[in-house]
């Protein structure tokens, strides 16, 4: 055979070969798709405004370049993200297909809201996903990022240079393993949280102004959570008799009350309401020297303000203490007969503090 034969076929050895080994060479995961993952969102306290769980979905797509999302994947992810005290707190579980638990991951912000920690859930769900992602910029396909070898002109036929041997890729750096699971509660058992509850206390009352002088007396409260930070209240005050100062006479006064609640600042410990509420009841009074002009109850109706703090103990145990601005709508003039004046007229401000225990029910 001639010699320029014998050096083209060795050229076309040389090139097949150096194709063969960069090929075999590929990493597996960059000619692999991602196995379709099922994602779970849950959007915790005060993170109403932040991204849904589709609008996550979205990102982490944008962020691989392909959608690997699918409801039917029996591989799943799971994030938490909830603000407590001005910081913004993100949680993120990776379960496999039987359901085992293989990581979980926390991250935290100070934030004002909560674009900056979404970020960075993002790029953790598509590391979790895909390790080779944090090596793409956003947005770019899984195929644009696989290395593809350069096409290298031929040498000239007169002299063949030795091949040289190919250079695999460096293998993708491994990410950063995920913390072993911690004893806090999942996203689920932290979302129930934010569910519908309901607590029923008994307090104790010191009240002034709704009868001759300071009254003790005690009430009875419930309250059951309508939507986020807003809760119904009911209950019932009782107010035994008081003598006015000649001591001829005593008053006491019975009520209900229903209104609503809004939550103000607060987090796991506890936190402080603010309900406005409409009463009704009678004030009664005792005579037991003189003959009443009105004898009977009298019908008694008022509007009250109340701020209060509220103090998980122990298990379902709840604290309260507050305090009650009260605007009476039918103050009573009370007369005895043959006497001049007014006997009493409760006052056209009064207020009552309280403190009790409740019952937490979830």
């Amino acid at each position: 055979m001639p010699r320029g034969s014998n050096h083209f076929a060795w050229l076309a050895w040389c090139i097949a070969a150096a194709v063969a080994l960069g090929v075999v060479g590929l990493p597996r995961r960059a000619l692999a798709a991602p196995e379709p993952v099922r994602l779970v969102w849950v959007r915790g306290e005060h993170a109403e405004a932040c991204s849904d769980g589709p609008t996550m979905a979205s990102a982490v797509s944008s962020r691989l370049g392909e959608t690997v999302f699918s409801d039917a994947a029996k591989r799943s992810i799971e994030g938490f993200i909830e603000r407590v005290a001005g910081r913004w707190t993100a949680r993120i579980y990776e379960h496999t297909a039987s359901g085992q638990l293989v990581g979980s991951r926390e991250l935290s912000s100070d934030a004002a809201d909560c674009a900056p920690i979404e970020s960075a859930v993002t790029l953790a769900i598509a590391l979790a996903i895909d390790p080779d992602a944090a090596l793409r910029p956003a947005g770019s396909s899984p195929a644009a990022s696989r290395p593809v070898s350069p096409a290298a002109p031929l040498p000239p036929a007169a002299s063949c240079p030795p091949c040289p041997a190919p250079v695999c890729p460096a293998p993708a750096p491994c990410p950063m393993p995920l913390p072993c699971p911690t004893a806090k509660p999942c996203p689920r058992a932290e979302a129930s949280r934010a569910v519908t509850t309901a607590t029923v206390s008994l307090r104790g009352v010191l009240a002034g102004g709704l009868l001759p002088s300071a009254s003790a007396g005690a009430e009875v409260a419930g309250d059951v959570s309508v939507s986020g930070a807003v809760h119904a209240t009911v209950g019932a005050l009782l107010l035994p008799e008081v003598r006015t100062a000649l001591a001829d006479l005593s008053f006491g006064l019975t009520a209900v009350w229903a209104g609503a609640c809004v939550d103000g600042w607060g987090g796991r410990w506890g936190g402080t309401s603010l309900c406005a509420t409409a009463m009704l009841g009678a004030i009664h009074a005792v005579v037991y020297v003189l003959e009443p002009t009105t004898p009977g109850q009298q019908l008694w109706a008022g509007v009250g303000v109340t701020p209060k703090i509220r103090v998980h103990l122990v298990g379902p145990l709840v604290w309260e203490a507050g305090g009650e601005l009260i605007v009476p709508v039918t103050r009573q003039e009370f007369t005895v007969g043959g006497r001049p004046g007014v006997a009493f007229q409760e006052s056209a401000v009064a207020g009552v503090g309280f403190m009790g225990l409740g019952w937490s029910i979830p």
